[in-house]
């Protein structure tokens, strides 16, 4: 098991998704958390040096993916997040369409009653996502 496990990064995503779109909604939603963690109050990231000369950027936190089975438990886990004021993220699906503008237009105007999550991505501390996090099973 992965020691450094005080903090997570957790995705949990509708399982009713086919594999394309669930992987490009996860990108979209871990992008934008990523996005809005400022550094040093965030994901920590170390680098990993390759002897050919590049290294990548890797989270020290774990990354969980996760899965859900509707729409219903990611909005409640949205909520949940907010509430609790831990760095959230979303992938609805007013988010895909032919440009960004429309996506954005159409995410605006949608009733968010009616919105269909795609994928939630969510950052805190291991005990804060726990409770939040339990009844969603791992993305296999």
């Amino acid at each position: 098991m992965y020691s450094d496990n005080s903090f997570k990064l957790i995705l949990v995503v509708n399982r009713q998704l086919e594999a394309g779109r669930a992987m490009n909604a996860m990108c979209h939603a871990v992008a934008g958390l990523v996005a809005s963690l400022t550094l040093g109050k965030g994901i920590e990231f170390l680098p990993y040096p390759s002897g050919a000369g590049w290294k990548s950027e890797i989270s020290k936190a774990p990354v969980i993916v996760l899965r859900s089975d509707n729409t219903n438990h990611l909005a409640r886990l949205h909520q949940d997040a907010l509430r609790e004021a831990l760095p959230v993220n979303v992938f609805v699906h007013t988010m895909l369409g032919t440009s960004a503008k429309e996506q954005q237009q159409a995410t605006l105007s949608a009733d968010p009653t009616t919105l269909e999550y795609l994928a939630v991505a969510v950052f805190g501390a291991s005990d804060e996502l726990k409770p939040l996090t339990k009844r969603f099973s791992l993305y296999k």
